[in-house]
This record gives C-alpha cells, structure tokens and sequence, in this order.
C-alpha cells in the first residue's frame, strides 16, 4: 500500500478527532483507533467520551472539550504515514464491498427451491406446520428455525430467498447460527461481530367496523374508552432487515418496492458488512473507555490505599508520642520519689515498700515506652 509521510500539526490532529468517529481519521494513516488515540494522548490531546457520536448523530446536546495549552514536554507536530487516493482505491477495488457490486458475483434465487440447506430444510418443515397468528403469519414461535415470519401461501418464496441467501453467506466466510436468545432473529457472524437479521412480511390492517351494538354503546356513554380491534390483510411484500439498535444511519431494511428483495441480496450482504464495521468501532471505542476507565479506577484506588496507609501511620505516630510522653512523666515521677524517700530516710533499703513501688512503676513505664522491646520502624534517612 501506498503511503507518504505527511507532518500533522497538533491543532489539525485535534480537529479531525472532533470531527468525526477515531476510526475514520485512523484509517488515513494506516493505524487503527487505539493506535491513533495513543498519538492523541502522548500530545495531550483530549478525545471524545462514550457515546457523543450517537448524542451528536440524534441531536442531543454534547461538550466538545477543549484543546490545552501547548506545554514545553508536549510535541507540536507528529509525523504520520498517510495514505493516498490511489492506495484507498486499490484498497476498496480489492474489498468484499467491490465484490458484491461485480455482475459475476450476483446471488440469484431459484424459482424452486431445489437441494435446501440444512437450516431452510428444517424451517420449512416447521413453518409449513405452523399456524397463522392474530395477524396471519406464521413464524418460528421459540424453535430452532430461521426467523421468517411471512403468511402461509409465501412461505415458499420466503424460503428460496433465504436459501439463497443463507448459502451466498457461507460461501463468503460468513457463518449463519440458529442459535439465538431472540427466537424472531437470525444470527450471522461477519468478522468479529455477531449480527441478527429476519425475513417478514408486511400486513395492512384496518379499523374494525364497530357493530351495532358498540355503536349504541358509544351514543348511551360517548366518554366510554373502547380498546380499537382490527382486520389484518396479507400483502404479498416481504422485506429483509439487521435487526438491533446501533446508532449509526447506516441503512438495515430493504422490501419489495419498485423491485423485488430477491435483486437485493448482494446489497443486503453489504449492509451487513457496514453494520458489522460500525458496530466494531462502537466496540472499540467502549472497550478503549472501558480500558481508561478501569486505569483510572486503578489510580484512584492506590491513591486511596496510599493516603490511607499515611493516615494510619499518623494515627500510630500519635499513639506513639502520647505512649512516649506517659513513660517519661512515670520515669520523671519515680526519680523524684526516689530523691524523695532518700532525702527523708538517707536510703531506700531492698525490698521496701518505697523499693518495690519503685520497681513497680518502672515496669510501666518501659510498658508505655515504645522505644523499648519492638522497635517502631524508622523513616528512611534517619538511621
């Protein structure tokens, strides 16, 4: 791949990240999100939080931080490898996008469904015996199956589309899963991010005409509330859709309109190829906040831990003194006993009462004195 250096201006390199998700200006210069976001903080540049893409997207209020002053250790320029049109180019011909536009690779559906795969064997098998509900669809209803929800008499199409479909996935490495918490939903694994589609179909419906007897209910009570009932009609237009709720404006739905579904596979692959990279990003940048986040976790907690720890050295160097203070005040105490009884008595003879208050009071004394027995633990510097 082409590349030539090019020197961006902090300030530049600020602008860019505000000015559209980490990944994209990433790609310009062959590095991915975390690589730039890296370069980003080495030059005290702030990025945007968890979530201001999708707050910015629906129009919701969002800060954009500032840029700091320029400090004396912080670089003004990094030199990047950026990429050019013509590698860009080279790039996107040789993609799975480029892939699915060419004629040769266009999926087509049989006008019989002929040599099914596994999974659509085993739909069929199940829809076919399903029966209609309210609305007069039939659909998996919490059995292995692949989400098709469409009346009984396209059930056959239905199934061709997604046989067609099913098998062009798996030609092109992408691994189709009926193994799904949402049984209304079809897995499919595209990279490294697992995406859910379904085939549906859409229904009218019409207010129901009320009978007379409602009628004449609502002329007696006008304020009465009454729960509307409705009339579903089956109208022969499916659609296929990704179903979830990433917040990006990338298109997920294509139906029967001026063409038919079945010329819309290819586009639909595509689809699933720009949701599985949006989503990814997203990934990405939650994981990058979830890893600052967890690092700054990590820096609080220590600097709780080492605050703590000199609160509670503090606390024992106070205990200390006052233990230190009390054995001298006892020591000061005896001696001037001692002088005491001598000057009174000229002596104190061994054993006396004065002699073992004496030895008595002592023993407290070198009890309350931290410096004797078990040493405290000196500050470094001062042995």
């Amino acid at each position: 791949m082409k590349a030539e250096s090019v020197s961006i201006r902090r300030e530049d390199l600020y602008n860019q990240v505000w000015s559209e998700p980490l990944l994209r200006p990433a790609k310009q210069y062959a590095l991915s999100d975390v690589g730039l976001a890296k370069i980003c903080r080495k030059m005290q540049i702030p990025l945007p939080g968890v979530g201001y893409w999708q707050k910015k997207q629906y129009g919701q209020a969002v800060r954009q931080a500032p840029l700091p002053a320029l400090k004396d250790n912080v670089p003004a320029e990094v030199e990047l490898k950026k990429r050019s049109q013509a590698a860009e180019t080279e790039s996107e011909i040789s993609g799975p996008e480029a892939f699915e536009r060419r004629p040769e690779n266009k999926i087509t559906v049989d006008q019989v469904l002929n040599s099914p795969h596994p999974y659509v064997a085993r739909s069929e098998a199940i829809l076919k015996k399903s029966r209609p509900d309210r609305i007069g669809l039939v659909s998996p209803r919490k059995r292995r199956c692949l989400a098709i929800r469409v009346s009984p008499e396209n059930i056959d199409r239905a199934l061709r589309i997604i046989d067609a479909l099913v098998k062009a996935m798996e030609s092109r490495g992408l691994r189709v899963s009926l193994d799904t918490q949402d049984e209304k939903a079809t897995a499919v694994q595209v990279g490294e991010e697992i995406l859910e589609f379904s085939l549906e179909e859409f229904v009218n419906k019409t207010e129901r005409e009320l009978t007379p007897a409602q009628k004449k209910a609502n002329e007696r009570d006008p304020w009465l509330y009454r729960t509307p009932e409705f009339d579903y009609h089956s109208t022969g237009k499916l659609f296929l859709r990704i179903k979830g709720t990433d917040r990006t404006a990338i298109r997920k739905t294509w139906k029967d309109g001026n063409g038919r579904i079945e010329e819309c596979l290819n586009k639909f692959i595509i689809g699933l190829l720009r949701v599985a990279e949006a989503r990814k990003a997203e990934r990405l940048e939650q994981e990058r906040w979830q890893r600052e986040w967890k690092e700054q976790e990590r820096k609080r907690i220590e600097l709780e831990r080492r605050r703590y720890e000199e609160e509670q050295r503090l606390q024992q160097l106070d205990r200390e003194i006052a233990a230190w203070q009390k054995s001298q005040q006892i020591r000061a105490y005896v001696e001037a006993v001692r002088q005491r009884a001598i000057q009174k008595h000229g002596q104190i003879a061994p054993a006396s009462k004065v002699d073992q208050w004496i030895n008595w009071a002592t023993r407290w004394a070198d009890e309350f004195d931290p410096l004797i027995g078990d040493q405290p633990e000196l500050p470094k510097g001062s042995e």
